[in-house]
């Protein structure tokens, strides 16, 4: 491979020293800088008024050959410099690699949110570097969301251990750039010291610019990589930038290369050759498509098919809901966005209001929405949900909106997007004012308000359905399982707090279970509460050990809860919340194991962690009471 990558290595340099220029016509989307931090989000009446962000449902065309104007380099380089490591005489010299070790790289400090600088503080390197990629980038999970990016993005110093591999700072970027922290990644990854470049930051600064469509800044970051990297990924890069360029003689020698050197990857050839002969792409499995395969599409000038943006990577499809890079003709293209864009939402990279910005922006007839509000429950596909959702704001009636938003998340959790649906629909019930007019919604209305962490009109909509609750009590009826978790809920928020505990009543919550499933979720409050500090009788333990149940799901791998206990107890944050991320997995505490979520509560709120440790417990419970 040494001797085809030399020869490779001179045609990259043989192109890019005559320097890369030439005019693009791009599109720019109106928000630029993809999903904001979870911690800089913010939804302003100024931003909702300002109505740039509505204009969605043209279709964006698709970009072709050539170079984007370089962007403007960005003045603040975020970074700070840091006492010697301890022990040390003097301060490192700036340039060295050890310096790396003495210089806090980051976004936010602990005043805009972040941890302190020394979060890793007694992780070993070796540790952090094993499981920091193994933090799911796809979760339900809005308190997940906000702890990986507290932790991938705080100005910290880097764990302590010898420098083998790939750089903290590289797995950092790599977990917010497929986290769906787009602009983030590429913030932080201006702040590598390395002397030289680090070839694996720079590749997460390449794939941003491949996803936005600017060749000039990921061909430069390929030509920075020529004798730091042979990996395939930088040939492939640099394959494309010759393809860029019009060279289509150094384009297909760089792939003929990679074939020699035994490297399979069709989808990558077949697009390749596309661009280069302008022949139909023939691509049969797409598989995981990619920021290179979305930058050969746009090079192709075709779209990536809609039966294959369900499989992309998590960036792609945010890329494809935000600007429309989309398959089909123009006609279909909203409704091609929306699958794409409900994946991205359910896997926190796409804010709500945005995927409801495009169900708005849907071009329905009226025949039509109605035809597809009526058979919903049959076929609740992304357009039925579109539909339903310009039908509810449509309905001018306070009791009518209700009862068609209450519709909305029946068929949320029918169709496995009952989290989205609690996003999108939240804010419209705060819009209601509490009164036993809406009562029948009541206990519906609660935990989309509380998923969208507004505890105080939850809690009100709580105290209505309670008190509709007891009347049917009154007369007989058995009280509900799920307002009593709930209000479980509500206690946790509002712990250490004494004042709501009149209320609990776990002997009573266990005794009163009509099934497994009731009672193992009574037995989860209990030991949540206990976790977070309130005592629990022994009459209620003694309940527990006579029923024991089976515990179902898929249990984090070795070593990893292990790796939380021993990292809470000994105080090491930043590898305290990782091992907890990666122990909760993508489903987050909506799916993992109760036994799992457990733990994590614990150990965060052992580290100090006790609100993230609150919104974890809460998450757990209202997917399982709902």
């Amino acid at each position: 491979m040494t001797g085809s990558l030399n020869k490779f290595s001179s045609l990259v340099a043989a192109i890019l020293a005559v320097g890369l220029s030439g005019p693009i016509a791009a599109e720019t989307a109106a928000d630029e800088g993809g999903v904001a931090p979870p911690l800089a989000r913010a939804q302003s009446e100024e931003d909702a008024a300002d109505g740039s962000e509505e204009a969605t449902g043209a279709p964006i065309g698709l970009i072709g050959g050539g170079f984007a104007a370089p962007k403007e380099e960005k003045k603040e380089s975020g970074l700070e410099s840091l006492r010697a490591a301890p022990g040390a005489e003097n301060a490192v010299e700036v340039g060295s690699l050890d310096m790396l070790d003495s210089v806090i790289l980051g976004l936010v400090d602990e005043s805009q949110g972040g941890f302190a600088a020394d979060l890793w503080t007694g992780s070993k390197r070796k540790t952090v570097a094993t499981y920091l990629p193994q933090i799911p980038a796809r979760t339900p999970s809005q308190a997940m969301r906000d702890l990986t990016y507290r932790l991938l993005a705080s100005k910290s110093l880097a764990p302590e251990g010898e420098v083998d591999g790939v750089s903290i700072l590289s797995l950092r970027l790599e977990g917010l750039y497929k986290g769906g922290f787009i602009e983030a990644a590429d913030d932080l990854s201006r702040q590598d010291l390395t002397p030289g470049g680090d070839p694996d930051v720079m590749m997460v600064s390449a794939k941003v610019a491949l996803l936005g469509g600017d060749a000039q800044t990921a061909c430069a970051q390929a030509a920075r990589s020529r004798g730091l990297s042979d990996s395939n990924q930088w040939l492939k890069i640099r394959a494309y930038c010759y393809a860029v360029t019009g060279d289509q003689a150094s384009a297909r020698l760089s792939a003929n290369l990679l074939r020699e050197d035994g490297y399979e990857d069709p989808v990558f050839f077949g697009l390749l050759l596309t661009a280069l002969d302008q022949l139909p792409a023939e691509v049969d499995d797409y598989g995981e498509a990619d920021e290179l395969t979305l930058a050969l599409l746009r090079l192709a000038e075709v779209g990536l098919p809609s039966e294959a943006m369900g499989g992309a990577s998590l960036p792609v499809q945010l890329e494809i809901a935000r600007t429309g890079m989309a398959g089909g003709a123009a006609a279909d293209l909203m409704t091609a966005r929306l699958p794409v864009a409900e994946a991205a939402a359910r896997g926190g990279a796409l804010e709500p209001r945005k995927l409801a910005i495009l169900y708005r922006n849907v071009p329905f007839l009226q025949s039509e929405v109605m035809g597809l509000v009526e058979k919903i429950y049959e076929d609740p596909s992304p357009e039925a949900r579109a539909a339903l959702f310009q039908y509810v704001e449509a309905q001018e009636v306070p009791q009518a909106r209700a009862s068609q938003i209450k519709k909305a998340l029946d068929v949320g959790r029918l169709s496995g997007t009952y989290q989205v649906a609690m996003s999108i629909y939240g804010p419209m019930i705060g819009e209601f004012e509490v009164g036993p007019a809406f009562a029948p919604y009541a206990g519906d209305f609660v935990p989309a308000l509380y998923a969208i962490n507004h505890y105080a009109q939850g809690e009100a909509w709580l105290d209505l359905a309670l008190a509709q609750e007891m009347q049917a009590v009154a007369n007989g009826a058995p009280r509900s399982q799920r307002l009593q978790t709930f209000d479980t809920c509500r206690q946790i928020r509002n712990l250490p707090g004494q004042d709501t505990l009149v209320t609990w009543d776990p002997v009573g919550r266990l005794a009163s279970a009509k099934d497994d499933a009731s009672f193992s979720l009574a037995v989860h409050e209990m030991r949540l509460m206990e976790i977070l500090g309130v005592a629990v009788p022994m009459e209620a333990r003694q309940l527990i050990i006579a029923r024991p149940l089976d515990v179902e799901g898929q249990m984090p791998p070795t070593g990893v809860l292990s790796g939380l206990e021993a990292a809470s107890r000994s105080g090491r944050l930043g590898e305290t919340v990782m091992f907890a991320l990666v122990a909760l997995g993508p489903e987050g505490p909506q799916g993992a194991p109760t036994p799992v979520v457990e733990r994590v509560v614990a150990a965060l709120a052992r580290v100090g962690l006790y609100t993230e440790a609150q919104a974890v417990a809460i998450e757990s419970l209202i997917a399982r009471a709902s």
